[in-house]
C-alpha cells in the first residue's frame, strides 16, 4: 500500500489541494485504490525560516516504486522515499456478510491442532482465525470453526 505524506504545508487548503492533486494523477493506476495520503499539519522550514514543504512515499512493494516517485516529482515538490521492511494490514473478518474485527482479547487455545498456540474470534459473527489471519477450519478442512461460549465449534460446511 503505497502511503504518500504530505509535509510541511500545515492545515492549510494548499495541503488540502496537493491531497487532490495526487489522486488526480494516480486515478489511472490500478493501485491507487490501495493509496492513502497522510497530511502531516507541520511547517518544515530552513535555517533561514524559508519554507521547504516536500512529499514522502512509504511503501512495502516496491513493485511501483519507480513510476510513483516520477509522478510525484512532477508536481513540484521535493520528494524523499522510505522503503518499508514489512506491512501488517489489520487482522479482520474475512466472511463477506460480516466485516468484523477480531477480538485480541480473548485468546482461543488451540490445545495442539495448529502449528500456532493461540487464535482469534471475529467480534461479531465467532469465526476464528489464527496469527496470520488465515481462517481456522475442521481437521478435514470441510467446515468452518466458531468460538463461542468458549468452545471450538464447527460450522456450516464450506
Amino acid at each position: 500500500m503505497p502511503n504518500i505524506e504530505i509535509h510541511g504545508l500545515g492545515t492549510r487548503k494548499e495541503a488540502h489541494d496537493m491531497r487532490s492533486k495526487i489522486f488526480q494523477i494516480f486515478s489511472d493506476n490500478p493501485y491507487v485504490d490501495e493509496m492513502v495520503v497522510t497530511i502531516f499539519p507541520t511547517y518544515v522550514q530552513d535555517k533561514n525560516g524559508k519554507s521547504q514543504p516536500f512529499l514522502r512515499l512509504v511503501n512495502s512493494c516496491q513493485e511501483h516504486t519507480g513510476e510513483i516517485l516520477k509522478r510525484l516529482r512532477g508536481l513540484g515538490m521535493d520528494v524523499e522515499h522510505l522503503q518499508l521492511e514489512e506491512f501488517y494490514p489489520k487482522l479482520a473478518c474475512k466472511a463477506d456478510s460480516c466485516g468484523g474485527e477480531l477480538d485480541f482479547s480473548v485468546k482461543v487455545p488451540l490445545n495442539g491442532t495448529s502449528k500456532y498456540d493461540t487464535a482469534y474470534a471475529c467480534r461479531k459473527c465467532r469465526r476464528v482465525y489464527l496469527e496470520d489471519n488465515s481462517q481456522v477450519l475442521s481437521q478435514h478442512g470441510t467446515h468452518e470453526v466458531f468460538f463461542k461460549n468458549g468452545e471450538l465449534v464447527r460450522g456450516s460446511a464450506i
